[in-house]
């Protein structure tokens, strides 16, 4: 489980202290596409080294069910699933 957080990590650029900080409130949106079944979800980190008032935002992209080595969305989707029973489908703003 913790791997998925950090592939998340990974991909956006973003050292371990930073995901070590990010809570479920830091999840500011997540909007499907239906045109093209992706998924952007935008999460806010807080905190990163030197800086304990950072509040960045950044947004990754992907498909919340197809298995994919690469794919951020994916990874987060199954971190919230086994770690918190919860469904990324909770937040999602639909838009077309």
């Amino acid at each position: 489980m913790e791997a998925s957080l950090h592939f998340v990590a990974v991909h956006t650029g973003a050292p371990a202290i930073t995901l070590a900080n990010v809570h479920l409130s830091d999840i500011k949106r997540i909007i499907k596409s239906e045109k093209t079944k992706k998924f952007l979800c935008t999460l806010r980190y807080n905190r990163t080294k030197g800086s304990a008032n950072w509040r960045h935002e950044v947004t990754i992209e992907g498909l919340e069910e197809e298995e994919s080595g690469d794919d951020p969305v994916y990874w987060l989707s199954a971190y919230l699933r086994k770690r918190c029973g919860i469904l990324s489908s909770q937040w999602i703003e639909r838009k077309n």
